[in-house]
């Protein structure tokens, strides 16, 4: 009874298929421009500060990595390549054409930093368990980066939005219809 029941139902019935349900429409260029526009915040770059900076770890005495910070100071400020005075130092961490964005380092850094005109050395200050000098050797302003920039970014977060609405307005038609 069950293979000839089966069978007839192979005879007589017919499967329609709805897969225009999975196709999810393509967001317009429109979509995109007004999903940029309503959240431009979000596509804002920090400002970009490249630097030369002397690190000196206070590890167990402070009181002699303060002295090595203010002797390389000095040493700078009376004509000394940063570089060399890095070397000169076992003790000292030299960075070279670092690019750090503000809110990557501790507050008081960024103060600091973000506060130095171009070509200007920092005097000594500490952050945490280190002594810093820091030469500002270029600074790229904070900016809105362009449409054409984060369009692809656009792109997917517009198209994942509009397949759960597709999916959500569609979640009660069927798929398949057996007849």
């Amino acid at each position: 009874y069950i293979q000839t029941y089966i069978q007839q139902l192979r005879d007589e019935s017919a499967v329609t298929r709805n897969f225009e349900l999975l196709d999810v429409p393509t967001p317009s260029e429109d979509d995109l421009r007004v999903y940029y526009e309503s959240n431009r915040n979000e596509f804002v770059l920090p400002p970009l500060a490249f630097v030369t900076e002397l690190k000196f770890p206070i590890g167990n005495d402070a009181q002699t990595a303060r002295q090595n910070a203010d002797d390389a100071l000095l040493s700078i400020r009376s004509g000394a390549d940063f570089e060399a005075v890095g070397s000169d130092d076992p003790l000292a961490n030299l960075s070279v054409n670092a690019t750090i964005t503000e809110g990557t380092r501790e507050s008081e850094w960024d103060t600091v930093v973000f506060g130095l005109g171009i070509g200007e050395v920092s005097e000594v200050f500490q952050v945490g368990e280190v002594f810093y000098i820091v030469r500002l050797d270029a600074l790229e302003p904070s900016r809105t980066q362009t449409f054409e920039e984060v369009r692809d970014i656009i792109a997917i977060s517009v198209t994942s939005f509009q397949t759960d609405e597709w999916f959500t307005v569609n979640s009660n038609r069927s798929l398949f219809t057996l007849e």
